[in-house]
């Protein structure tokens, strides 16, 4: 997929005239954005032309109120979008485009910079200056320029609208199951893999430790079942996992100490433990250095809330069972996927 900036539009020259663009944040890229992304598919396929979307880049403007938990990072937006088929994907910084009316944006940016002969969108689309247009704004300033506009229906589950806000909330609740349903797959991080305090490692349950980036939702304090995914050049391969979101209580360096582990990582910048949120993650029938390596790490549900245990030996014992809890769901989830 060909990664257009806007508004310098230096790459334009690799994406032919005519093309058709879903238009829209797409964060999370879920049921209801593939929705549109297939009609946008759809009409550029009889059209014979290209097929992409338009959107925000992300960066340090606020597209919105709640963009402090994104669904998705940068990275894995624009491998949602290429897994749904479009070819460009045109990144506008919103500090380029916040003042533009709405006229001005289909003109200058639809029109002029990608030269498109359809867009597609959702009902709530919303743009230009303090998003003061709507979906019926734009068919009417793109009729006016030729360009054709097809609006796509919401879709809803359960009676309500599948929105990235709803979500949202699913996943800082703890819902997974209903956070899969809706996105159409796990909510996962891709990260790559730091030191942490080595202390699953000592009691034979080593742990991939993941950094989770500022701007990304999280999901509440406890442990989860998990689907890690670890990629050697083209090849990937998945593992049942139990992952652990939070500040792990038991684990301070009076315990580590206890237990015979050096406690000189503890905060260190770039290692698990250094004040960020982090999760840890074992996975079970892997034994190998993943230091450096990005995994993926798909949340399937939650096993418990965060615990304090009396020791490293009861520790141990919870961790056992989390790791027999979280194989039985991965088994079980790999079996509905069959």
């Amino acid at each position: 997929m060909t990664v257009i900036s806007l508004p310098d539009g230096a790459a334009l020259r690799g994406v032919e005239p005519g093309g058709v663009a879903a238009l829209g944040f797409f964060d999370g890229v879920h049921a209801g954005h593939r929705a549109i992304l297939s009609r946008a598919a759809l009409a550029a396929r009889a059209g014979s032309c290209s097929f992409g979307v338009w959107t925000i880049a992300y960066g340090a403007a606020s597209y919105k109120e709640d963009s402090t938990s994104w669904l998705t990072s940068p990275s894995d937006r624009r491998e949602y979008l290429s897994d749904a088929g479009a070819e460009f994907a045109a990144e506008s910084e919103f500090d380029a485009i916040r003042n533009m009316g709405g006229q001005e944006f289909v003109r200058r940016v639809l029109a002029e910079k990608l030269r498109l002969s359809a867009v597609v969108c959702g009902q709530n689309f919303r743009f230009g200056r303090a998003a003061s247009y709507g979906a019926y704004e734009l068919s009417e300033y793109c009729r006016e320029l030729g360009i054709g506009c097809i609006v796509v229906d919401q879709i809803c589950d359960g009676g309500e609208p599948i929105s990235s806000s709803r979500i949202r909330r699913m996943i800082t609740s703890g819902n997974m199951e209903d956070a899969t349903r809706l996105l159409g797959r796990p909510f996962s991080y891709c990260l790559p893999v730091v030191h942490g305090k080595m202390l699953g490692r000592r009691l034979g349950f080593p742990t991939a430790n993941q950094i989770i980036p500022h701007g990304i939702a999280v999901p509440p304090p406890g442990v989860y079942a998990a689907k890690v995914t670890l990629t050697d050049g083209e090849k990937s391969v998945s593992f049942p996992g139990a992952a652990n979101i939070g500040a792990c209580p038991t684990v301070n360096k009076s315990v580590l100490r206890d237990a015979g582990i050096p406690t000189d990582r503890i905060g260190l910048p770039g290692s698990a433990g250094s004040g960020k949120a982090v999760c840890e993650t074992y996975i079970d029938g892997y034994d190998g250095d993943l230091y450096g390596r990005q995994i993926r790490v798909s949340f399937l549900s939650r096993l418990r809330g965060e615990m304090k245990f009396s020791g490293v030996s009861e520790l141990t014992d919870q961790i056992r069972c989390d790791a027999l809890s979280a194989r039985e769901i991965y088994e079980q989830s790999a079996e509905e996927c069959e």
